[in-house]
């Protein structure tokens, strides 16, 4: 199992925030290269087969958000942990859930084989 922690995705991330395309493109290349740096560490870690993607999403805040939304905003740290893990997103099952809010907000990511996933 890998375990690591990425910056909670910025808001300029958010489908439902209108930003111009070139401010978007910024953070979605910083976070990319966020995540591709701390994964690339476990590259060799990576089981075979399916992988679950275990997100716990700590917000900075209290607002209530929901799952599709996050799962957007995060696009481009999992683009960067698949990146840095040298394998394709498409391995990744999703599981998302939802913490009390943290300073700053964080995501706290475990990776995992997928044993559930019959072929």
């Amino acid at each position: 199992m890998i375990r690591l922690t990425l910056p909670y995705p910025p808001k300029e991330l958010n489908p439902n925030q209108k930003v111009h395309w070139a401010v978007k493109a910024k953070h979605a290349k910083l976070c990319r290269s966020i995540a591709k740096g701390i994964a690339i560490q476990y590259k060799g870690d990576v089981p075979v087969g399916d992988l679950v993607l275990d997100l716990n999403f700590y917000p900075p805040d209290n607002r209530r958000r929901d799952d599709d939304n996050a799962i957007a905003s995060f696009k481009n740290l999992r683009d960067g942990l698949a990146e840095g893990l040298g394998i394709d997103d498409v391995r990744f099952q999703l599981r998302v859930r939802f913490k009390d809010k943290f300073p700053g907000g964080k995501v706290e990511v475990k990776i995992y084989e997928d044993l559930d996933n019959e072929h």
